[in-house]
């Protein structure tokens, strides 16, 4: 779960929780006083009844969850930023499939430049059906050719189509798959296919 939709489902449990323990406090009972008669003795007791638990939510039909979501997204994006640089939101996203951090720099000026760190970003004019996502992978990667039946990433198992690349795991898998044949046979793997120099 992305870290603003928790944001969003804890402040919302924050908020009903605080809602409904107010609300119990200011409809809890006063002291009961019940006296008790045992022959000629009358003994008075106080007694407190606990209040009944509250089952009425607050009404939340005006709130924006979809505006809401996207501003925490935002929010969370420029945190990221802050510390990351350009596309900082797609850091950790990155590193967890793959991608060494010291590449990082690089990576982030890549998904700027290619996409401005835009998840559907779509170049239908480049060939073979165009470049898609975050780094803009060219559709010669997962359509079928002399060199792959299926398609390269579909034979690393990274994809089903060319239309997964607009998923960002999926895209920032295929492109560290990419990078790496290019590490392995160039000797750098960001000069084919990004047209990016080595550092």
């Amino acid at each position: 779960m992305h870290t603003f939709h928790k944001r969003i489902l804890t402040a919302g449990v924050l908020s009903v929780s605080a809602w409904t323990i107010s609300s119990a406090i200011a409809q809890a009972p006063e002291p009961q006083v019940v006296t008790v008669e045992r022959g000629h003795d009358a003994t008075t007791t106080t007694t407190t009844k606990p209040p009944l638990p509250s089952t009425t939510l607050p009404d939340v039909s005006g709130v924006d969850f979809v505006a809401l979501g996207a501003q925490q997204a935002q929010e969370s994006a420029e945190e990221a930023r802050a510390l990351y640089g350009k596309c900082g939101e797609w850091h950790d996203t990155a590193l967890s499939v793959g991608w060494p951090e010291a590449e990082w720099p690089t990576l982030s000026r890549v998904m700027f430049r290619e996409s401005r760190c835009s998840t559907d970003a779509h170049n239908k004019t480049d060939p073979i059906s165009g470049s898609r996502g975050l780094l803009q992978i060219n559709g010669y990667w997962c359509r079928p050719s002399r060199y792959s039946q299926n398609g390269w990433l579909q034979d690393k198992g990274i994809l089903n189509n060319c239309d997964d690349l607009f998923e960002p795991v999926t895209n920032l898998k295929a492109g560290v798959a990419i990078w790496l044949y290019g590490e392995h046979k160039h000797g750098c793997g960001w000069r084919g296919p990004w047209a990016t120099n080595c550092q």
